[in-house]
């Protein structure tokens, strides 16, 4: 078990967060999203987890999620695509950066 105390500006203890349970629904909650086609659905999964999680946990879960997504996920089907000679990390570096990604793939 793995729990951290958050406190307050003051020191004071406002929580106690679990963060074995974060990590663990912020992993499911990436490969549910991922592996789902459909976008209506991936909204219900998000507002299942949100509500069993709770709001004040939910912006962990996602912090999580987005690691796992970005890490686990996405880094490997860039490297694939590299591989490939297919060049999708210009694009998103450009959306990143706040350029148009279109520019970025002439």
């Amino acid at each position: 078990m793995s729990d951290y105390i958050v406190t307050d500006d003051n020191g004071a203890p406002e929580a106690v967060i679990d963060m074995d349970r974060i990590t663990d629904a912020g992993t499911k909650l990436a490969f549910r999203l991922a592996a789902e086609r459909d976008e209506d659905k991936r909204m219900a999964i998000t507002a299942q987890v949100m509500t069993e999680v709770g709001s004040a946990g939910f912006g962990y879960v996602a912090a999580c999620a987005m690691q796992v997504l970005a890490r686990d996920l996405l880094h490997p089907v860039l490297e694939v695509a590299d591989a490939g000679g297919i060049h999708l990390r210009p694009g998103i570096e450009a959306i990143a950066e706040g350029r148009d990604p279109m520019a970025a793939n002439r």
